[in-house]
């Protein structure tokens, strides 16, 4: 099946096809409409080594990051992405929810030192999707200063979270109410498609049993109109023991017979041929009681004149 055979099949089950479409697009916007809204809010933080004692106290923190520091952040992401931190901030599975991790999807070329945390929320609502973002970077922080004191590290050599991006405005996630209305378009299509292409053979089977129905009889009239072939049980007993009849004028006789028409009358000759000879009869000369004239037996010439009745022939008695 090709993009040309599908599309001439639509294009010919229009009746089909143009319903299916607008009940498609329409089952679409419901779907749309239909499917909770989604936010999100994300923000981005860094770790920043102290100011170590015995250096210029002027120095930029911002110029003295290692690879410390990747590995401490590394420790943060891990800490924080647990179900237990999510359920401490009064979050539940299936529900509202965030992703914290020490990459993002900025390209920071090819340092090996990448001492950032990535918050990212989604929430039903827009303040709630705030909240969450607020909230993990809260625990990071103290996540941060706890093991650092747990480790007995002096207040001056604490390292530090910073904001890099703060907490972002709400923003309605539309990914996952176009996934759902396009799964609803795809689908409705998808059945219209097969429906007109049922339509296609149910039409195209009507058509051969119409066809196969107008055949039939042709095929009778056919079989009436066409002679039968002779056989010599077709020829009737009288003709096959006459040597009289000729072949042709038997055969047809019997085609006109297999035909239904009757028979038509033969030929001079052949009527001829085929009537017994007749017994020639006259009468019999005087004297002779027999009817029928023997061979050899002479006939009185037609031109002869009669003889006159009488014995003397003087015409008398």
């Amino acid at each position: 099946m090709t993009f040309g055979s599908t599309f001439r099949v639509l294009l010919a089950r229009w009746y089909i096809t143009i319903p299916g479409l607008l009940l498609s697009l329409a089952l679409a916007g419901l779907t749309f409409v239909a499917v909770p809204p989604q936010y999100s809010s994300n923000a981005v933080a860094v770790l920043v080594q102290p100011k170590l004692h015995g250096k210029d106290p002027t120095t930029n923190p911002f110029l003295t990051f290692d690879s410390s520091l990747s590995t401490t952040a590394l420790i943060i992401v891990q800490a924080l992405d647990t179900p237990e931190t999510a359920a401490s901030i009064g979050l539940s599975p299936g529900g509202d929810s965030y992703t914290v991790k020490d990459v993002g999807t900025i390209d920071v070329g090819d340092q090996v030192v990448q001492p950032f945390i990535y918050i990212k929320s989604q929430a039903s609502t827009e303040q709630a999707a705030v909240d969450i973002v607020n909230n993990v970077l809260d625990l990071a922080s103290q996540d941060l200063l706890g093991r650092q004191k747990d480790n007995k590290v002096l207040p001056q050599n604490l390292i530090k979270l910073n904001d890099v991006v703060g907490t972002s405005p709400a923003k309605p996630v539309l990914g996952i109410a176009l996934a759902a209305a396009g799964g609803a378009l795809l689908l409705v299509l998808l059945a219209t498609t097969l429906l007109a292409f049922r339509a296609d053979r149910a039409a195209a089977a009507r058509r051969a049993s119409a066809a196969e129905a107008g055949a039939a009889p042709d095929a009778l009239t056919a079989a009436a109109v066409t002679p039968h072939a002779v056989t010599p049980d077709a020829v009737p007993a009288d003709a096959r023991a006459t040597d009289a009849v000729p072949s042709d004028a038997v055969t047809a006789r019997v085609e006109q017979e297999a035909a239904g028409k009757p028979a038509e009358e033969a030929p001079p000759k052949v009527a001829a041929a085929a009537r017994p000879k007749a017994t020639a009869t006259r009468r019999p000369p005087k004297g002779r009681s027999d009817s029928t004239v023997r061979a050899g037996d002479s006939f009185p010439s037609a031109k002869a004149p009669l003889a006159k009745s009488g014995t003397n022939g003087s015409g008398r008695p």
